[in-house]
């Protein structure tokens, strides 16, 4: 299509000369320049000091410093590079939240064409001041937020700010409109980094710098505090308890060791061997590496984490916050419905199987009534369905002859083009159904029954478009049918919103588009048809009482601004919620930042929402951020079984320590067996468990408490027995074996034995809570598989070969005392197999009686439902 050449540039209006330079520079002088606020920022040094200052490393530093005054260097430098590696994951992470500023200002627009002194001229940006007047034209970013003066069919895409999917009509205006935020069709106000999609118009600046509503949210990031990380918080209460459990140790064996012997330095030295005996180092090399390999695992299905501890987080959320707009849609327009007449709608899938025949005319001629090349996304969606119709109908190089902008008294666009080759007139127009059908529908019964077409479609979310035609211009237009536009949800949402209701997390919608448009899309995404719909002017008349009762009821948030989205996603957090926040544009951004996980899309969202996210999803499909938390329960419970087993393993040992100096017997465990047994511990904790699949259901059950530590009182209580028991066993057989005549060395060699035994058993027995023991070791798991087989090849050896049991020690055993032994080993925890899905990992199934209760109590909810 020929469209005449490129539009000329705008004139000012008459008698606008702008500011002259004197006037420009004093006010830039006392205003500042137009950039967003720059703050210092934090050194390297300084990001280090601040991380270090945290509770949990000094504990972990301070836990470095024991192992060293005692001898255990091998010990003092795995625990040091686990605090070192948590350090540099603390400072990249905040690196990367002061660099989200940063990709905040890459949106501004460099240089503004500015009417200076009667004369436009181009300028940088930054030097623009209230009262300048600038030109603004289609494909460029608004460069500071104006009203607008005078123009012609100004469309602008405030999406960034807003979160709409549709670009909004701009229209002149003197000062008689008071100032009002984004969002809503036909207002004259341009915001600083919004684009304009469609027209041109001169605009009066009236907030530039910190002042522009863009800077609110620059504003909002570089103030917010957020709190400390789930993972962070439980990792900190375990090691308070394990640090106090050492301690309360300490104390008791220095004491009655004091008692006993009368040395209480040694009894102190005994103590404190128990302390370090009971601090297994190993869990913060659990934490990091289930976060590393988790975020490895996860990148292959899509997901990104991007800060420490964000995927075990995922597997505790009970409040999912979703944007509309690129979240549950596809952030783009699409055609979805042809109507030809009343009552014949023809439905699209977006699929390229070719239009109904009966709706190929209105394709073409709403094509026709559109730019040939156009930034506007509903006109780039009619393109795609008609651009072939309308090459078949008036050929393939139309010249248009004439053609009448949209404008608020017409609301409709209309074009006239000759035919290519016959040079015959065709006329074309499209518009809102009521301007159209009232200048172009005579007929009163026909009208009526149009209109009722309308409004069926537009119950539908739809943005509808009447269009009518002529094949000669000097014609009254006849009606050709409506055009139904949407940004259409995403394939798999409805199954993946109901899989969040099963697993006990709640979704809730929160965007800046209408009301009308939100409920539709809520309905269609399947979330509960009781809830209330808040729009962001009620939201904003609420205190803080009443906003945490509405948010019991509300399913959707409606025309919510910025600070709204960041006002809810804090009212969750104070109600002791975990919150995952999803967003793709720069006004999600201080609400992902609160968000105890926020996530962001990777593919169409923002840089600004990718640096405030902690998760990004490299396919912005919504079903994945269900497979992350699926994902993040499965490593969030690998991780506890991992640590049950070291608190275990840990117990036995100090156990094995702890009793020969209290009991006056000669030392059982030399550190050559502790170095041994350390061979089974390290990997088994640290890569066994992680590669465990998910159990039985698992989402099905409700999300864990949101206070709930790392290691809860029953599992911990579970973990202790287990250990002692192990002790207990071990030392029977010892015991046992002296009593029935055999050497104290062939003793050692069967009770080693039976702590060897226990720890593998105990590795198989915590693999799974819902599989039975037996079931457990045959799954497979290559590296339980490698540390059982290399254990017990080791074991044998120990004992067996002369060269190495001096070494040890020991003296071999015969046969049937070694079985006996093993036999002793399993039994020591294998009983504990019935109680532990009870006892050692809580489960909490989604009542369906619960949720119906819950469902009822949003049914009384006052106030619009979907």
């Amino acid at each position: 299509m020929q469209n005449g050449g490129v539009p000329p540039l705008l004139s000012p209006p008459p008698g606008a000369t702008g500011l002259d330079e004197a006037e420009a520079s004093r006010r830039l002088a006392r205003d500042g320049p137009n950039h967003l606020p720059r703050g210092k920022p934090r050194s390297p040094v300084t990001l280090v000091i601040d991380v270090l200052r945290e509770p949990m490393v000094f504990l972990l530093v301070g836990a470095v410093v024991l192992y060293v005054l005692f001898g255990e260097p091998r010990d003092a430098i795995l625990l040091a590079a686990s605090v070192g590696v948590i350090v540099t994951l603390d400072v990249v992470q905040e690196y990367r939240a002061e660099r989200t500023l940063e990709a905040l200002r890459d949106l501004s627009q460099p240089t503004a064409r500015v009417l200076r002194a009667g004369a436009v001229r181009r300028l940088p940006s930054d030097q623009l001041v209230r009262g300048d007047w600038v030109l603004v034209a289609e494909g460029e970013r608004v460069p500071a937020d104006s009203r607008v003066r005078s123009g012609a069919g100004l469309l602008v895409d405030e999406s960034l700010l807003t979160g709409e999917s549709v670009p909004v009509r701009k229209l002149p205006d003197t000062d008689a409109t008071p100032w009002a935020r984004p969002g809503g069709e036909d207002q004259p106000f341009l915001f600083a980094s919004t684009l304009v999609v469609r027209g041109q118009g001169f605009a009066e600046v009236e907030a530039t710098g910190a002042a522009t509503e863009v800077s609110r949210i620059a504003i909002a990031l570089s103030t917010l505090e957020t709190g400390t990380p789930l993972l962070r918080r439980q990792t900190a209460g375990l090691v308070r308890a394990m640090a106090i459990l050492a301690v309360i140790g300490t104390a008791v064996v220095a004491i009655a060791v004091g008692l006993r012997t009368g040395g209480w330095i040694e009894g102190l030295l005994a103590g404190t061997a128990l302390a370090i005996g009971l601090l297994p180092e190993e869990i913060p090399v659990v934490l990091t590496l289930y976060s590393v390999l988790g975020a490895r695992r996860m990148a292959r299905h899509r997901a990104l984490a991007r800060k420490f501890g964000t995927i075990p987080t995922l597997g505790a959320v009970t409040v999912l916050l979703t944007d509309k707009t690129g979240t549950l849609t596809e952030n783009r327009m699409r055609v979805v419905a042809l109507c030809d007449t009343p009552g014949h709608v023809v439905d699209l899938d977006g699929t390229d199987g070719g239009l109904d025949p009966s709706v190929r005319p209105l394709a073409a001629f709403a094509h026709l009534a559109s730019e040939p090349e156009s930034h506007d996304p509903m006109e780039q969606a009619i393109a795609q369905v008609g651009s072939r119709e309308a090459t078949a109908s008036v050929g393939p190089s139309p010249v248009r002859l004439r053609h009448e902008p949209f404008t608020p008294e017409s609301l409709s666009v209309t074009n006239v083009w000759a035919a290519s080759p016959d040079g015959r007139e065709v006329l074309a127009r499209k518009g809102a159904p009521e301007a159209v059908l009232g200048r172009d529908v005579a007929d009163a019964e026909q009208r009526a029954r149009w209109e009722a077409q309308v409004r069926e479609l537009s119950t539908r979310g739809l943005r509808v478009l009447a269009v009518t035609a002529s094949e000669r211009s000097q014609e009254r237009p006849r009606l050709v049918g409506l055009v139904g536009l949407a940004d259409p949800l995403r394939a798999g949402v409805p199954a993946a919103v109901r899989e969040c209701q099963e697993a006990g997390i709640r979704v809730v919608m929160m965007t800046g588009d209408h009301p009308e448009t939100a409920r539709a899309i809520a309905l269609a995404a399947g979330l509960p048809p009781q809830g209330r719909v808040v729009t962001g002017a009620e939201l904003g008349a609420m205190s803080d009482d009443e906003l945490t009762r509405a948010l019991e009821t509300t399913s959707v948030f409606a025309r919510i601004t910025p600070d709204e989205k960041l006002r809810v996603v804090s009212a969750f957090c104070r109600e002791g919620e975990i919150v995952a926040m999803t967003g793709d544009g720069v006004n999600d951004a201080p609400a992902l930042r609160a968000a105890d996980v926020g996530i962001a899309m990777g593919s169409r969202g923002t840089d600004v929402a990718r640096e405030a996210a902690s998760l990004v999803l490299l396919d912005d499909a919504f079903p994945t951020i269900v497979e992350a938390i699926g994902m993040g329960r499965r490593i969030h419970g690998n991780m506890r079984k991992a640590i049950g087993y070291l608190i275990s393993v840990h117990v036995a040992l100090a156990g094995m320590a702890l009793l020969p100096v209290l009991l006056g017997l000669p030392i059982l465990l030399f550190p050559i067996e502790i170095v041994f047994l350390e061979l089974i511990v390290d990997p088994a904790s640290s890569l066994a468990f992680e590669g465990e699949p998910e159990e039985t259901g698992l989402m099905r059950h409700a999300p864990r408490p949101p206070g709930e530590p790392l290691v809860s009182a029953k599992p911990l209580a579970a973990s202790l027995t287990v250990g002692l028991s192990a002790t207990a066993a071990t030392l029977a057989v010892y015991f046992v074996s002296l009593s029935l005549g055999y050497g104290a060395e062939e003793a050692r060699a069967l009770s080693f034995a039976t702590l060897v035994v226990s720890n593998l058993t105990l590795l198989h027995l915590n693999r799974s809570y819902d599989r039975p023991f037996y079931r457990a070791i045959l799954s497979p798991n290559p590296i339980a598989a490698g540390v059982t087989v290399l254990g017990s090849v080791l074991l044998l050896l120990a004992i067996y070969v002369p060269s190495a049991a001096s070494v040890f020690a020991f003296s071999a055993p015969g046969v049937r005392e070694l079985l006996i032994a093993v036999a002793a080993g399993i039994g020591s925890v294998v009983w504990f197999d019935p109680l532990k899905r009870t006892l050692a990992e809580p489960v909490r199934f989604v009542s369906a009686a619960s949720g119906a209760r819950a469902e009822h109590r949003r049914g009384h909810a006052t106030g619009p439902r979907l």
